[in-house]
């Protein structure tokens, strides 16, 4: 039903694999690995309390933090001009 709805106002949809997108540091630049059963990963960045996360240089909404996450599984440089300010 989504996809229908957002075609008919232009906008495409991608569904993608979202693991690791809430745990990722990603203004940190930690890697946004793909689940794998028995594999275990370590993230610069961790949750600190409901609603916030903490990074190396201070806290963001966790919310935030797992949206950056999904838009660097579809689109893996399309944060990298925003990290560099």
């Amino acid at each position: 039903m989504i996809e229908y709805k957002a075609f008919d106002v232009g906008i495409d949809v991608v569904f993608t694999e979202e693991s690791y997108t809430s745990k990722s540091s990603h203004l940190d630049l930690d890697p946004l690995p793909v689940y794998k059963k028995g594999e275990s990963h370590r993230f610069t960045g961790k949750r600190v309390s409901r609603g916030l996360y903490q990074w190396s240089k201070g806290i963001i909404n966790a919310d935030l933090n797992g949206a950056m996450g999904i838009v660097k599984k579809v689109v893996p440089d399309a944060l990298d001009l925003l990290i560099k300010l």
